[in-house]
């Protein structure tokens, strides 16, 4: 979007990322996990979770996470991330940003820009649970697990994989130990 000083058509002016007009822009907040706050009081308040829109891009340099329209499976905290399992995807919130689902920029992908990655296999995964290791975060699903994990220091949407770690049944019900 371009945008000029005080609404002159001359002078300095500069171009802005911005979102794609006619976009969907917004998470739903009254279809996602709502939390629970404590008050000064000490009481405790249930409320709507306020996402952070989509602010630049399209649906090719910044889509919806994959979690959208689908059944969210369950919720977990991992290297400062609020994540989630939705289906065969692993979705991370942007670093220190828990309710931010959006890459910050369309032209470029950051370290600490949220993760949207898939657990693939021969036979269909839908993933369950998960468990904190040293090497990483252990995946649940049906009939076999994986390890999302990275090679470098700094987990981001570059540097995470998935890779199958073994071949187990498990009980969808059971909450993995």
């Amino acid at each position: 979007e371009f945008q000029t000083q005080d609404s002159a058509s001359v002078g300095p002016s500069v171009w802005e990322e911005t979102v794609a007009p006619g976009l969907k822009y917004e998470i739903d907040e009254l279809t996602m996990p709502h939390q629970i706050v404590r008050q000064t009081d000490g009481s405790f308040k249930y409320e709507a979770v306020t996402w952070t829109d989509r602010l630049v891009g399209d649906d090719t340099t910044n889509p919806v996470p994959s979690f959208i329209g689908q059944k969210i499976n369950n919720m977990f905290f991992y290297r400062n991330r609020l994540g989630f399992l939705s289906n065969e995807n692993v979705i991370l919130s942007k670093a220190g940003d828990y309710f931010n689902f959006f890459g910050g920029s369309a032209q470029f992908v950051a370290a600490d820009d949220p993760i949207d990655i898939t657990a693939t296999s021969r036979t269909p995964v839908n993933l369950t649970y998960v468990q904190t290791v040293a090497v990483g975060l252990v995946l649940f699903s049906q009939n076999e697990q994986f390890l999302l994990s990275t090679d470098a220091d700094i987990l981001g949407p570059t540097t995470a994989k998935i890779n199958t770690l073994s071949n187990y049944e498990c009980d969808e019900s059971l909450e993995a130990v």
